[in-house]
This record gives C-alpha cells, structure tokens and sequence, in this order.
C-alpha cells in the first residue's frame, strides 16, 4: 500500500494515482501500436505513401513507451517501497512480478506443446531461463552450446523490469546515500559511454539496459522532487 499522509485528501491520492494510470495508458498504446504496424509491414501489407512516414513515427514511438514505463517503475517504486526491508520487499514484488509471467507461460506452454507437439524433444534449460525472465541475456550461451531458449511469453523488456527489481535494493541505497549527485553521474556517464562503446547491448543492440537503469533512475527523481517540478 502506498504511504498515507492523513494531510492529503483521499480524493487528492486517487486522482495522484489516476494520473499514473493515464501515463501507462499512454505508454501501452505507444508499445501497441509499434507492434501493430511492424507485424503489418512484416506481413507484406501495402501502406498508402501518404501514411508510410506517419507509420513510420509510430513504430518508432514504442521506444518512447517502453521509456515511459521504466521511467513509471522507478517512481511508483520509490513511492511505495522506500522503506521496506529487502526482503519483504523481494518476497512480495518479485513474486508479483513472476506470478502473471509463469501463469502466461504455462497457457502458451499447453498451445505450443498442443500444435507442436515435440514435448520430449524440450530441455529443463530450455524452460527455467524463461521463466526466470533471463533467456533474452544468455546469448553467449547460447552460441557456444547450442542452446535454444523456449521463448513463449516476455520480451526483452520483461527481462531488464526484473533485473531493475532486482536491483531495486542497492539503488534505493544509492538515491538515498549522500553521494546521490555522484551515482547519478556514473548512472548517465554509462548510459551515454554505452551509446559508442555498447558492452551493455544484447542482441545485436536491440536491448540495452542501461535504457532501463536510466529511465528508472529518473523516475525515481520525478517522485521524489515531483511538487517541485509541478512548479516549473
């Protein structure tokens, strides 16, 4: 549950949260449509050229609302967990978090193994890294080993969401510390470095995640400087 302040009117809380929904809203139909029209152009559909660079925008506009999303983690989890013990904290997100992943993985399980129906032929790797959410940062293994992940639900992005709960501990302790300004500044230096010297990029640099650390980090620094920034 979110921090009471008995100062702040009920009504003042749930339009505070209405106006998170409303930015997550905007972010899925952002995401939305860049699948949309890429699975679109994908199929060979025609795009009338008056429409080609709107759709253009469009797929490109799913980095904004991937962006959107992790920029929404870190400030909802900065606002409701800035106290907890880490091992509340990891005993209630985490299995929030992986519960809906193992639920959507075992009904596309039961379709895949249905259609396919090569049971037999799956490794128990091929099955824990998914739903551990790490298949997509294990690609030096599987180029040397020939191992093929079972990819059924989860993209890249469900991937770094659970590195960035992961780590959510140690940089709550970095916003908190005294040296705030100086982890902030090892935060962008990285993200940027990461731009020329991509040591951080999976998958030929369709997955960063110094993209998620960074956006995170700034949500974190919206809610909590948030009443100073409705000021500007």
């Amino acid at each position: 549950m979110p921090p009471y302040d008995k100062k702040v009117p009920c009504a003042s809380i749930k339009t505070y949260y209405a106006n998170y929904d409303m930015i997550r809203c905007f972010a899925f139909i952002l995401v939305l449509l860049q699948h949309f029209f890429a699975e679109c152009l994908r199929a060979g559909i025609v795009i009338p050229q008056y429409a080609s660079w709107l759709i253009g925008r469009a797929i490109t506009m799913g980095n904004v609302g991937s962006a959107l999303f992790f920029l929404l983690s870190g400030s909802l989890l900065w606002l409701n967990h800035k106290r907890d013990n880490w091992k509340s904290f990891y005993k209630s997100q985490l299995f929030k978090l992986y519960l809906p992943i193992w639920v959507s993985y075992l009904f596309f399980a039961i379709i895949y193994f249905a259609k396919e129906g090569v049971l037999w032929d799956i490794s128990v790797g091929q099955i824990i890294f998914p739903l551990l959410g790490g298949n997509h940062f294990v690609e030096p293994i599987n180029n040397k080993f020939g191992y093929i992940p079972l990819n059924l639900v989860g993209e890249w992005f469900t991937s770094i969401i659970i590195i960035l709960y992961i780590a959510y501990p140690i940089l709550r302790w970095m916003f908190k510390s005294q040296k705030r300004i100086f982890f902030t500044l090892i935060i962008f230096i990285v993200f940027f470095a990461n731009f020329y010297y991509p040591i951080l990029l999976y998958q030929d640099g369709h997955i960063s995640v110094t993209i998620g650390f960074f956006y995170f980090w700034i949500g974190m620094y919206c809610e909590e400087y948030k009443e100073r920034l409705s000021k500007i």
